[in-house]
């Protein structure tokens, strides 16, 4: 494949062209396939980690780190919290910055890191603050970068696109199948050895990626979508890291001399979770480079943002109350045998599997016939929804 460098811009749309007309993968471009995979090695470290985390988090010394249940909740959510936060920077700066490739490949490298702080025992609290510290500053370099690669590899228009994202989530959830694994694992060996399986499976999704991105995008993610002069970018990368160090030192200082709690520090974030999203809603209805049409049309995200907003309410709530639930409220013995409350997440994951592979199956026949994003957005909610109801029925 030539450079991109020395393509003329008639070479480099025929080049995309190609590869978005390309079938290779059950009807779709092979780069959903590597996307996938991708996916499904994160899935495989994102859930083995979170769904066994909070046990960590609150389990006697020297096994865990020895916080009551309260404040490893707390922890948690305050991570889930920032974790959106940090992913609206990230957006920002692949589409302005990185490009969706770059950004991809910067989180490639550092997320095998955060896992790694968390597999090296004797760290403690530490270790467990520097992960989820890089694991944030990963949500800052890449955001949902992932998604618009897979969006990338469409024209305007081609009834794929849905059914791609049904694709790439369905493989993604075969990775998520794992929590019963690593929960025995934690139960065997303890906790270190079932994060460092986490970091093997992400160090092998970031090798798969950076080894196979050329073959399946080509040219395609390689540029900013809206991209900044060349000496701004340089100097938004600058304000990026020194904004993290900065941040990073006050917090240690204002924990360390117990000047806020983790309890304050939660509220004050949750706060800045619900504001932020709508400050960077109405920046970019104001901002001189959208359109009157598109304008109007940013309306009509309110109601998606607000059905996501829901939906994150509700699945959150596994890795943290429910969590804490399925070790202490639930009769775990099944057959004769004592299963680990992580299994749990397994379950979701299966049946995402299931019921994705369908639905992947009935947007691909239904074509243009198919419902629209919205509509899926507010039927998937409204099932979130119903879901949890099942938790009032007495037993």
């Amino acid at each position: 494949m030539q450079d991109s460098k020395v393509l003329t811009a008639e070479e480099k749309q025929r080049e995309i062209e190609k590869i978005q007309a390309d079938k290779r993968f059950v009807g779709h471009p092979v780069g959903v396939l590597t996307i996938g995979l991708k996916f499904m090695c994160n899935s495989f470290s994102y859930y083995g980690l979170t769904s066994i985390l909070i046990y960590y988090l609150y389990a006697a010394l020297p096994a865990g780190l020895g916080l009551t249940k309260t404040e490893a909740s707390q922890l948690l959510s305050l991570y889930y919290a920032l974790v959106i936060i940090c992913g609206v920077i990230g957006s920002y700066m692949a589409d302005r910055v990185f490009g969706p490739r770059m950004a991809i490949r910067l989180t490639c490298i550092v997320m095998p890191i955060a896992y790694l702080l968390l597999a090296i025992p004797g760290l403690g609290i530490v270790g467990y603050a520097g992960a989820q510290g890089m694991m944030l500053f990963s949500s800052m370099l890449g955001g949902r970068s992932m998604d618009a690669l897979t969006a990338k590899l469409y024209k305007k228009g081609d009834t794929r696109k849905d059914s791609a994202f049904a694709i790439t989530y369905v493989i993604s959830n075969i990775g998520a199948c794992v929590p019963g694994i690593t929960g025995t694992i934690a139960l065997v060996a303890g906790y270190h050895t079932a994060f460092f399986a986490c970091a093997v499976f992400s160090l092998i999704g970031s090798i798969f990626f950076i080894v196979s991105e050329k073959k399946s995008f080509g040219i395609i993610g390689t540029e900013p979508d809206d991209p900044l002069p060349p000496a701004e970018r340089r100097t938004a990368v600058l304000k990026l890291i020194a904004g993290v160090a900065v941040v990073a030192a006050l917090l240690s200082f204002l924990f360390t001399n117990r000047i806020i709690t983790i309890t304050q520090f939660a509220n004050a974030v949750s706060s800045v979770g619900v504001v932020a999203p709508v400050a960077y809603l109405l920046y970019i209805m104001l901002s001189p480079k959208t359109t009157k049409e598109e304008r109007a049309r940013l309306v009509y995200i309110i109601p998606m943002f607000i059905a996501v907003s829901f939906t994150l309410l509700v699945n959150y709530q596994a890795t943290t109350v429910l969590a804490i639930y399925a070790e202490t409220n639930v009769n775990r013995n099944l057959f004769g045998f004592e299963i680990t409350p992580a299994a749990y997440w397994t379950l979701n994951a299966f049946f995402a599997v299931i019921f994705g592979a369908v639905l992947t199956g009935i947007w691909g026949k239904l074509g243009k016939k198919q419902p629209s994003t919205p509509a899926k957005m507010g039927i998937g909610t409204a099932l979130y929804g119903i879901s949890i109801l099942f938790m009032i029925i007495p037993y």
